[in-house]
């Protein structure tokens, strides 16, 4: 397997990701039922890659360069979590149901939520901690991270180091198994 390498720096590929989440949002909360388990699919994956490589590689940077960055990344960590235990019931429901709609729509709103929090609060702290070679080293920390992670929520796993970055890859294994069993 080769590394991927990158030359956008972490921010970028943050507000990247927080676009292409926002997008695909948007795009299953107004499809018809029988179009949002492909688009859930897609989802899914963007949204838990997305998060592990946050707490593999941007909260460990904030907690110990910026100055009060535990008080920064607390929060994101809780709104992370949120987040998938709401994936985690979602992937056993009916799309098509009340239900799904209504922790589709919870999902949404909290994904806004953590992404503007994020760019209100750890994008700044990341542009001013480091110079853009810094910041380029970690987008390709970030990219490595994500292609590592896990597929699937997993909300009883550890977010913080060192138990996120020992199970992380064999979560992350597991689930692309799983997947390719699937078919997915």
């Amino acid at each position: 397997m080769s590394e991927t390498t990158t030359t956008k720096d972490i921010v970028e590929l943050l507000l990247e990701d927080h676009e292409t989440a926002k997008a695909l949002l948007t795009k299953i909360s107004a499809a018809a039922p029988e179009q949002r388990e492909a688009l859930f699919w897609e989802l899914v994956p963007e949204l838990v890659r997305h998060e592990v490589a946050e707490e593999v590689v941007v909260y460990p940077t904030i907690r110990s360069e910026a100055p009060d960055g535990e008080r920064e990344v607390e929060p994101r960590l809780h709104e992370q979590q949120e987040a998938e235990e709401l994936l985690d019931q979602m992937e056993g429901l009916d799309r098509s149901s009340a239900e799904f709609g209504a922790k589709l729509a919870k999902l949404q709103a909290g994904v806004l939520e953590h992404a503007h929090a994020e760019e209100q609060n750890i994008l700044p702290l990341l542009r001013a901690l480091e110079v853009t070679k810094k910041r380029v080293e970690l987008g390709a920390r970030y990219e490595r991270a994500k292609s590592a992670a896990p597929t699937h929520p997993h909300p009883n796993a550890p977010d913080t180091p060192p138990g996120n970055k020992v199970l992380g890859p064999i979560t992350g294994l597991f689930d692309k198994t799983r997947d390719a069993l699937k078919g997915m």
